[in-house]
């Protein structure tokens, strides 16, 4: 894709599964949930930084969702939370399907409601979360659709801290590769 100034540029979207992975592959989180609220479960929301008090019954399996929250458990026992409300939940829902509507195709919002409320808190919280948990070097933020913006300028790699590999060569970690990676692309330019 060309920028404004006419040079290519790179952009660089995550879809649901490479979030997920990302978040899998942090050396900082212990474990991450994503919880769907029906009415009828109780749930209590304390903060970005407490657990919420929930409790689901699958007898409300069939209600309406009125909430989705994240969970992610760091390894230093903190916690991050993250929380969208129904009237987000059925904004989206509205926009999906009144896109299909208008394009003439089909949107999974009807038929699978439950994964697409589930997915929207996945990539809300890796939006919110993705450049203070340091999932993505060099990255200062990332929108709701999972799409890299404002990347910092330039950043330098240490390759000297990485650990030696069996062979005796510098181990480059993912981070810094991703870093080198992007350096690489930009002196390209």
């Amino acid at each position: 894709e060309a920028s404004h100034d006419g040079n290519p540029t790179v952009e660089l979207t995550f879809g649901v599964q490479g979030m997920s992975l990302m978040f899998g592959r942090s050396n900082a989180i212990q474990a991450v949930s994503f919880n769907l609220v029906h009415e009828g479960d109780v749930f209590e929301w304390h903060g970005e930084t407490a657990i919420p008090r929930y409790s689901h019954s699958y007898l409300t399996d069939g209600n309406p969702i009125v909430a989705a929250f994240s969970v992610i458990n760091l390894k230093d026992g903190n916690v991050l939370c993250s929380y969208i409300t129904r009237q987000e939940i059925e904004f989206v829902a509205a926009q999906q399907i009144q896109q299909a509507q208008t394009y003439g195709g089909s949107t999974p919002w009807l038929s699978f409601l439950g994964r697409c409320v589930r997915n929207l808190i996945l990539r809300r919280t890796f939006r919110d979360r993705a450049h203070t948990l340091g999932l993505i070097p060099g990255t200062k933020r990332v929108d709701e659709s999972g799409r890299l913006i404002d990347a910092p300028e330039e950043e330098s790699v240490d390759v000297k801290k990485t650990e030696k590999g069996p062979d005796g060569t510098p181990m480059v970690s993912d981070d810094d590769f991703a870093a080198l990676l992007q350096s690489s692309l930009e002196q390209s330019d």
